[in-house]
């Protein structure tokens, strides 16, 4: 009786075990499966954003007009009619080999009836669709009129003013949901990129922190990356031409809008007598002061207390203008510190 008794249990044993092989794989099969997700997502967001460097330069010297294709195509499909004229812009002037989606599929473009605008769209790998859409070479909005773009993968519309230097901006931070109604106005802090980096996730205030730092203008993920020893840098090795200008190689700002130079702030700031925090809400730009996250530990630091701003300026470092409750100045800042981006028309 006791003989089998054990053998009972034994067998018990091994199917728990049996059962705890299987749970144990399935947890790691779906682990692999994320981690090849998240990657094949990063490398389309980099496609997307090389077909968009690409018809930015077409704009520019195709009579101020994308190709014009009102019926979405296949970019890269030579069977597919209507994108004959894109492909032949896009290939080989600017593609030795058109990119094609990491699942074997063609990223899908179409332009407006005009030329002005265009979206490209691909599927994510959880099956969300990834859409860019331009803003009509959107040097054509008018100070006061409103742009619409997609940002973080979401459709968002912002408002557009007139600085007291003259120049147009957007009436808000990247990333806010509101204009600001106060100078700690928290709807109106928006996010804090990293220099040189893409709306890629990582500049939500929450995002997650990793120490690896990455080898491509395009990290593999929207992690915040750490780096608390020289140089400091998000990047493993530095690239000045991220923001530099509507063409830059990650300008998170929408066609016709760039990060604004160091020289634009100062002009900003001499035209408004900006001092402190004060006077940087009460002028048009109604600047807030939303803290930043420190290159070092990504922790939000100084949140109500402290306004950063990006440049796209580079010297040793890059360049930014910040500001609390009785001054205000510009500072050379290291890249992987987590700062604020207001955008200005080119």
């Amino acid at each position: 009786m006791n003989r089998l008794s054990k053998k009972a249990f034994t067998l018990i044993e091994l199917l728990v075990v049996i059962a705890i092989i299987g749970i144990l794989s399935g947890l790691i099969a779906v682990g692999m499966n994320g981690a090849t997700g998240a990657a094949e997502d990063a490398k389309r967001k980099a496609h997307v954003n090389d077909f968009k460097k690409a018809l930015l330069a077409i704009y520019t010297f195709n009579n101020m007009s994308y190709p014009i294709q009102t019926v979405q195509c296949n970019i890269g499909d030579t069977t597919s009619a209507g994108c004959l004229t894109l492909n032949s812009f896009l290939n080989p002037e600017y593609f030795s080999t058109i990119p094609t989606d990491p699942s074997g599929s063609y990223y899908t473009y179409q332009s407006s009836t005009n030329g002005k605008s265009f979206t490209i769209s691909t599927d994510f790998s959880n099956g969300d669709s990834y859409v860019y859409s331009s803003v009509s070479g959107s040097s054509n909005v008018s100070c006061g009129e409103t742009v619409n773009f997609t940002y973080n993968g979401s459709s968002v519309t912002y408002g557009t003013v007139v600085s007291q230097a003259g120049e147009c901006w957007m009436d808000r931070n990247l990333g806010a949901s509101q204009v600001a109604t106060v100078y700690n106005d928290p709807l109106a802090y928006g996010d804090l990129f990293q220099w040189g980096r893409l709306d890629d996730g990582h500049q939500d205030r929450s995002s997650a922190t990793t120490t690896t730092l990455s080898d491509t203008d395009i990290p593999i993920d929207g992690n915040f990356i750490i780096n608390p020893v020289t140089p400091y840098d998000w990047r493993s090795t530095a690239n000045n031409a991220l923001w530099q200008g509507t063409s830059g190689i990650n300008n998170p700002c929408p066609s016709g809008w760039r990060l604004p130079t160091l020289t634009e702030w100062n002009n900003e700031i001499a035209a408004g007598s900006w001092t402190d925090r004060n006077s940087a809400y009460a002028s048009p730009l109604k600047l807030t002061i939303g803290g930043y996250r420190p290159y070092s530990t990504g922790v939000l630091k100084y949140v109500g207390s402290y306004g950063y701003y990006w440049s796209s300026t580079i010297s040793t470092n890059s360049r930014s203008y910040y500001f609390y409750n009785y001054t205000g100045t510009t500072s050379r800042i290291y890249r992987a510190s987590g700062y604020s981006v207001r955008c200005i028309k080119d």
